[in-house]
């Protein structure tokens, strides 16, 4: 009779039931543990896929395994590793208020520029003590505008070298606007901030800057794990797909690789400066401001526009 039981339809559907609802609390308990959040309706499929498809435990492995890869988990876990150092207080390195000043270019299009603005670039560091550092080339790529992915290995090496205070990445056509402007006064309450840039318009989100100008916190766990992300994303993309890319606008470009990392950021971590005018960015920036290629008709016009302004702010040194 029991047999008989076990092989009717009514008792396997019964069975499936069960096993489904045990499926479900263990995804909805690994999802919380793990992303603090209940699975969304594409991710309990994902995951209901993988445990039903092979035994239970292999396939808690495989899941927890991709929670583990997941963009999510890991800023989770970056955040954590912040609550954590707020908590115990950090070491000076980690808390240093130092801010090393970045900017790079290709040797052939955009150099001029960079000879021009890193004038008072270098000049500012001068004068407030701060470290300069520029690449000229392409640090992995076949064309000049390659030269803008630079920035992301250059933050790396920055990283995995163990530093631990700021960085003002500026682009080969941003230039300091006021070389007295405090920048250890500005950044001095932004412990908890990890990532500043200029709003690129709309919508107004915290994802969508202006990539031209940056300010990161590599002190900040978040801030570190913003780096990582986006250098994981640029070496993603083939050297077979970097040389089908020989002009910008054709593929992914580095910051709209940012904008993606930064819409799983954190809000609260992020300062998007939207002030009127702004203190970095744009032609009317006090802090930086920067000359756009959309603002000039050719590259002579920007280059004579640059030098003339450049020129200004050091006559006022």
């Amino acid at each position: 009779m029991l047999g008989g039981l076990v092989k009717s339809q009514e008792f396997r559907l019964k069975q499936a039931k069960r096993d489904a609802k045990i499926i479900d609390e263990i995804i909805d308990a690994t999802y919380r543990s793990m992303l603090e959040r209940a699975p969304d309706p594409s991710g309990r499929h994902t995951a209901r896929g993988i445990l039903t498809g092979a035994s239970l435990a292999s396939g808690l492995e495989r899941m927890l395994g991709g929670l583990v890869k997941s963009q999510e988990f890991r800023f989770k876990q970056a955040k954590r590793d912040a609550e954590c150092e707020e908590g115990t207080g950090e070491s000076p390195r980690k808390q240093s208020a130092d801010c090393v000043f970045m900017q790079s270019s290709d040797q052939t299009e955009y150099r001029r520029l960079l000879e021009i603005s890193s004038k008072t670039v270098k000049e500012y560091c001068r004068r407030q003590n701060f470290d300069y550092q520029s690449y000229l080339g392409v640090v992995r790529g076949f064309y000049p505008w390659h030269a803008t992915f630079n920035r992301i290995a250059l933050l790396q090496r920055l990283v995995e070298d163990g530093y631990r205070g700021w960085v003002c990445y500026l682009d080969a056509d941003a230039f300091v606007a006021d070389l007295k402007f405090d920048l250890r006064a500005y950044l001095s309450d932004k412990r908890d901030i990890a990532f500043i840039a200029a709003g690129a318009g709309t919508p107004h989100t915290h994802w969508n800057i202006n990539a031209g100008v940056l300010l990161i916190n590599l002190g900040h766990a978040i801030g570190r794990t913003v780096v990582r992300e986006w250098h994981e994303a640029f070496s993603a993309i083939s050297n077979t797909q970097l040389r089908m890319l020989k002009t910008w606008g054709l593929g992914p470009e580095d910051q709209k690789l940012l904008s993606d990392i930064l819409k799983e950021l954190p809000e609260r971590n992020v300062l998007i400066e939207r002030g009127e005018p702004p203190l970095l960015n744009y032609a009317n920036g006090i802090f930086v401001k920067q000359l756009l290629r959309t603002s000039t008709q050719s590259m002579d016009e920007r280059i004579r526009i640059l030098e003339g302004q450049v020129k200004e702010v050091l006559s006022r040194a």
